[in-house]
């Protein structure tokens, strides 16, 4: 029996990717307590480190775990944020996301925004990023040439021509 070249390999792809999925799956539902990151650190051999520098990256670790589940609960509201936010924390492409979500440029970019606030909110801005403009309008340096009122004697009055 023959099968053409493009068949067999459309069905080897889906295997290997159902496979992947099938192993990021069970990834996702490991719990990682402090003893497992310690022992896994330990069987690593690749990182020496003491066992006090473990127990600080798996403590580091759970409260990073513990902060992204708390900001993906208070996304509950803005889906399409919270659909990016996991994209971005699972190492998804920006072409990926919108692709799978079926998002338009313009959403993606605000979602992206949002979901990357969030983000900084965890971790910190990322090395090398610009920090946000200010949302609000500044207020006026008390030492600048403005003048008040007061300085042209004219205590009483808010206002003059």
């Amino acid at each position: 029996m023959a099968v053409p070249f493009a068949v067999a390999l459309a069905m080897c792809m889906k295997s290997l990717s159902s496979h992947d999925r099938r192993a990021v799956g069970m990834r996702r539902k490991k719990i990682c307590s402090i003893d497992d990151m310690t022992q896994e650190l330990v069987e690593s051999g690749e990182v020496s480190r003491s066992a006090e520098d473990a127990f600080m990256a798996a403590e580091t670790f759970r409260e990073h775990a513990l902060a992204v589940n708390k900001e993906r609960a208070a996304m509950r509201d803005d889906p399409i944020a919270k659909m990016v936010f996991n994209g971005i924390i699972d190492g998804s492409s920006a072409p990926e996301m919108r692709l799978r979500h079926k998002l338009s440029h313009a959403e993606f970019k605000a979602a992206r925004q949002r979901a990357m606030r969030r983000i900084e909110r965890v971790f910190g801005p990322a090395p090398g990023s610009r920090p946000e403009p200010a949302r609000s309008r500044p207020h006026p340096d008390p030492r600048s040439d403005v003048r008040s009122n007061q300085d042209y004697g004219h205590d009483d009055c808010d206002f003059h021509a």
